[in-house]
């Protein structure tokens, strides 16, 4: 695999742990029920594309199938 495809998995992969982060922390400190259901359902969203890269990342096709499960 080129060394830009894995360079580029990794800093998207940092990103989205980040994103995450973010998100679990509006989840619990969130100021109204529509500010948690929204990042429920972002964090949903963020955990498939964290996958997804994973599965770039890794040259693993497993992590494709769990993301489509």
């Amino acid at each position: 695999m080129s060394p830009v495809v894995v360079a580029a998995a990794t800093v998207a992969m940092s990103m989205l742990a980040v994103a995450l982060l973010l998100c679990l922390f509006r989840l619990v400190r969130g100021p109204s029920a529509q500010d948690r259901i929204l990042a429920l359902d972002t964090l949903y969203i963020d955990t498939l594309a964290l996958l997804v890269v994973a599965g770039v990342r890794f040259a693993e096709p497993v992590f494709f199938d769990a993301a489509l499960v």
